[in-house]
């Protein structure tokens, strides 16, 4: 079971919060619980539609260590 539940209103609020990240330079929702966030764009290699993700890092000894958890989710389910 993931830590945060997929629906309208979370993928709303994800929205919400990459758009104004964006907007403020990274001023504001720059950090969740403490730690930095990152907004991570690329580019469909097939579609050429951009796809933008939040995701969490922190140095670790002069290294990036960037967190990538699916709101929580164990993996993708078989067949998914």
């Amino acid at each position: 079971m993931p830590a945060v539940r997929r629906n309208r209103a979370t993928e709303a609020i994800w929205s919400l919060h990459k758009r104004v990240y964006r907007a403020s330079g990274g001023r504001l929702f720059g950090s969740i619980a403490g730690m930095r966030v990152l907004v991570l764009t690329t580019i469909g290699r097939r579609s050429g539609a951009e796809r933008s993700t939040a995701l969490m890092h922190f140095r670790d000894d002069g290294r990036y260590i960037v967190i990538a958890s699916n709101a929580g989710s164990r993996g993708i389910p078989p067949g998914g």
